[in-house]
């Protein structure tokens, strides 16, 4: 009986110690559910927005990107590395602040694209009927958003030379079929042609997840249809 109440009594001590000895230690989960760190502070993203409408103010595409914004009551944010995208359930657009005001204006028109289809109510959502239907749409989305950044850019350069050292994504795919074709790289329908190939092709890819454009979205349409998507799969591989 002694001999369990000495037994008792060092744990109970051992317990006592551990307290008192580390008192002020976080535990493993207490510390991993800290909030994570916020986004950039709303005056900042004042701030860069400022730097990019004073850009934008110069050309007439500009102009009416800025009437699009107040208009559609979009929402720009920025957060460091954190890309470009639209969420159309917020209807917002987020730019990485770490980007020069250039760069991220460009991309800016890329995003805008992307929530123009929603309001102007051309975005296909996963509740299309048809998966080829949804595809094609969402990669015409892709390509007209491509289109807008070029088409900007080659409006700003001739306002500030210095963003003819930005390089956009497929531009040099555009100005090549523009150039074989002898057309214009403001009108270029070669141009669009090449994007089109670009994205069909799976030369380009998406950032978040590497696959195909094509790929990409069938396996979205077919997660929301995994009855038509077993059929669809078939006639595929027939």
């Amino acid at each position: 009986m002694q001999r369990k109440q000495l037994v008792l009594i060092l744990i109970i001590a051992t317990i006592i110690g551990s307290v008192l000895l580390n008192p002020l230690r976080p535990r493993a989960d207490v510390a991993a559910a800290q909030p994570a760190p916020m986004a950039a502070p709303q005056a900042d993203d004042a701030m860069r927005f400022q730097q990019i409408a004073a850009i934008l103010k110069q050309t007439e595409t500009g102009q009416q990107m800025l009437n699009e914004i107040e208009t559609d009551a979009i929402t720009v944010r920025f957060v460091a590395g954190a890309g470009s995208t639209y969420r159309l359930q917020t209807n917002t657009i987020t730019l990485d602040a770490s980007m020069e005001p250039l760069e991220a204006t460009v991309l800016l028109a890329h995003e805008l694209t992307h929530a123009r289809y929603l309001h102007d109510g051309r975005k296909l959502r996963l509740d299309t009927p048809s998966r080829d239907d949804y595809v094609a749409g969402k990669i015409q989305e892709e390509v007209d958003a491509v289109l807008a950044s070029i088409k900007l850019k080659l409006e700003l350069v001739r306002v500030d030379s210095r963003i003819a050292e930005l390089t956009i994504g497929l531009e040099n795919e555009y100005r090549r079929a523009c150039i074989d074709a002898g057309q214009k790289l403001n009108a270029c329908r070669a141009g669009e042609a090449a994007l089109l190939n670009a994205f069909y092709s799976g030369q380009a890819r998406t950032s978040n997840s590497g696959q195909s454009y094509v790929d990409y979205y069938r396996n979205n349409w077919d997660d929301a249809h995994p009855a038509r998507a077993f059929f669809s799969n078939i006639l595929d591989n027939s």
